[in-house]
């Protein structure tokens, strides 16, 4: 992603980062839903100011004029997310040998396997964006859901609000899901889904009363219209739809297991790519969205075929 990457092949969205990471804290700094991703641009403005960086001659220098702070503020987001995936790789890997009481060290390597197997990986996970944040987030909720934790939980709300907010969408509808399907007598799931539907309201509110941009994804006929309007398009096959490849895969083989999470799971997707069809969102930007909570199918795949759930 760093040497050879570049902003401007799918991910000019760095440029927006960029901002925030020269302006920390600065709500001001860009447009919402950018500027509410403040956890990855403040941990890259930290590696930024203490001057961890690797100096070498990379792609961003060939093909776009850039300066020598554009060239190390790139290096200290995409560093800044390989710490978040390596932090939720960690994470997962001993929560699944507590939870299914297996040490074996090759449960772990087929682990990082699936993540790396991941088509968005190299491009958009390890890069100067905050997908993999999100993957942090979304393993922090995991666990906290299957735990049962309540502060783990609020915390992987907190997470989500501050790196990819459209986790919560999908944790919300995945929470709802389980509860009804297979957790009916466990009050933590509909305690959950009320906990991420509160944090949806106020990922609202703060869209309408502390930050500003991109008011139209609030309109809901314009939502509307947008669906209904959709028309599958070689792009979106492309740059939506097969990049889940794996994610599908792992969708098949836990439904040989536990059907109901599955479904959920299934229900969870479909929801994300509403919504990202309803604001509008280009089919890359769709693609890695749904890739986002790849950790959460990865967990549940494991722990369905060890027994742990």
């Amino acid at each position: 992603s760093y040497k050879f990457g570049s902003p401007d092949l799918g991910n000019n969205d760095f440029y927006r980062y960029k901002e925030m990471v020269e302006h920390p804290l600065d709500l001001s700094a860009v447009p919402a839903p950018f500027v509410l991703r403040q956890i990855p641009t403040f941990v890259a403005h930290l590696f930024y100011v203490f001057g961890i960086f690797y100096d070498t001659k990379t792609n961003l220098e060939f093909i776009v004029t850039t300066d020598d702070t554009t060239k190390r503020i790139f290096f200290a987001l995409i560093l800044s997310n390989a710490v978040a995936v390596g932090v939720s790789i960690v994470i997962s890997m001993h929560y699944i040998r507590k939870r299914a009481l297996n040490n074996d060290v090759t449960i772990s390597f087929a682990y990082i396997g699936i993540l790396l197997s991941y088509f968005y990986f190299p491009s958009s996970v390890i890069a100067p964006l905050t997908i993999g944040w999100g993957w942090l987030a979304t393993t922090i909720l995991t666990v906290a859901l299957f735990e049962k934790r309540f502060l783990l939980f609020i915390l992987g709300c907190l997470a989500a609000l501050g790196t990819r907010e459209t986790i919560l969408i999908f944790m919300l509808v995945f929470s709802i899901f389980s509860w009804a399907s297979i957790a009916r007598k466990e009050r933590f799931y509909l305690g959950a889904a009320l906990m991420l539907a509160a944090s949806c309201g106020a990922l609202i509110l703060a869209r309408i009363y502390l930050v500003h941009g991109y008011e139209d994804q609030f309109d809901l006929h314009m939502n509307v219209k947008n669906v209904l309007a959709f028309r599958p398009s070689k792009e979106f096959i492309f740059q939506t739809i097969i990049p889940q490849a794996i994610i599908f895969v792992l969708l098949i083989s836990v439904s040989m297991r536990h059907t109901s999470l599955a479904v959920a799971l299934f229900a969870s997707m479909i929801a994300v790519l509403i919504i990202g069809l309803g604001t509008g969102e280009r089919p890359g930007g769709i693609g890695r969205a749904l890739g986002e909570t790849l950790p959460l199918y990865a967990l549940i795949f494991f722990l369905a075929r060890l027994r742990g759930l």
